[in-house]
C-alpha cells in the first residue's frame, strides 16, 4: 500500500485529529473514507469473507482485537471500533475487518513456489560451474529468478510467499535476484506460464538422464551447457527486465 504525506496546519491537524476520535477511527483511516468518497469506490466484498459468525468465534475475535490495543495503542480507537463490530455482530462490518487479511495461497501453488525457486537455485549454480566460452552462449538473467505479477492476485501472492521463504537459507538467492531481474519482485508481466514451460523442459532433462543411466541421480550434478540451454529455451516470452 502507497503512502502519502500531506502538509497541513496544526489546527487542521487537531481538527482532524478529534474527528476521528469520535469516529472511533484512525486519521488515516477517516482521510481514506473521504477519498474513497469523492472518487466514488465502494467496497468489494471478498469471495471469502465470512457472511456470518458463531459467539464462540465473535468472542475470540473480539478479545484477540482488545489485545491488539495493548501492542498498539495508538491504533487503539481503530481497534475498538472492530471490538464493538464483534460484539454487537456487525456483519456488514467484517468485509473491512478481513480486508486485512490476504487470500489464502493453496498447497498445489506453495509447491509450484518451491519447484521454481529450486529450479533457479540449480540454473545459477549450472551456469557458475560453465566453462567461460560457454557462458557466452547463455544470456545470464534467465538463469535467475524474476519475479511475479504483482498486478496478478495469485502471482502476487506467490511473490509474497517468496518474500517468507527467503528466510530460508535455501533460497536466500531470491532477495538479491528481485532486486536486479525485477522491480523488487514485481515482474509486472505474467510469469506462471513461462516457469510452467521451463519446469516442464526441466523434467525432461531429468527423464533424459534416467534413461541414459538408471542408477544415476538427476540432483546430483549440475546441468550442461546444453541442458540449460534446452530449459531456458522453454520460456514462453522474456521479462521486461531482461538484462544482459
Amino acid at each position: 500500500m502507497a503512502t502519502v504525506s500531506i502538509r497541513m496546519p496544526d489546527d487542521m491537524k487537531e481538527a482532524l485529529e478529534r474527528l476521528a476520535t469520535e469516529k472511533s477511527m484512525t486519521v488515516s483511516g477517516l482521510i481514506s473514507e473521504r477519498i474513497n468518497d469523492m472518487l466514488g469506490h465502494r467496497e468489494e466484498i471478498r469471495e471469502d469473507t465470512p457472511y456470518t459468525l458463531t459467539t464462540a468465534e465473535r468472542y475470540l475475535l473480539m478479545r484477540v482485537e482488545e489485545l491488539s490495543a495493548l501492542v498498539k495503542p495508538e491504533d487503539k480507537a481503530y481497534i475498538e471500533r472492530d471490538v464493538e463490530a464483534f460484539q454487537e455482530g456487525y456483519t456488514a462490518e467484517y468485509s473491512r475487518i478481513f480486508s486485512k487479511m490476504h487470500i489464502e495461497l493453496s498447497r498445489q501453488d506453495c509447491e509450484f513456489v518451491w519447484d521454481v525457486l529450486d529450479m533457479f537455485r540449480d540454473l545459477i549454480i549450472s551456469y557458475d560451474n560453465l566453462e567461460a566460452s560457454d557462458k557466452e552462449t547463455i544470456e545470464e538473467s534467465q538463469c535467475h529468478y524474476q519475479g511475479f505479477d504483482h498486478n496478478d492476485n495469485r502471482e502476487c501472492a506467490m511473490e509474497r510467499y517468496v518474500k517468507y521463504l527467503a528466510k530460508d537459507d535455501c533460497w536466500e538467492f531470491t532477495v538479491e535476484d528481485s532486486k536486479k531481474f525485477s522491480d523488487r519482485g514485481n515482474s509486472h508481466c505474467q510469469m506462471v506460464p513461462m516457469y510452467q514451460g521451463m519446469l516442464s523442459a526441466l523434467n525432461e532433462v531429468k527423464r533424459r538422464r534416467r534413461m541414459a543411466n538408471r542408477s544415476y541421480s538427476s540432483n546430483c550434478q549440475p546441468f550442461d551447457k546444453k541442458e540449460i540451454q534446452f530449459i531456458l529455451s522453454a520460456r514462453r516470452y522474456d521479462s521486461p527486465f531482461r538484462r544482459g
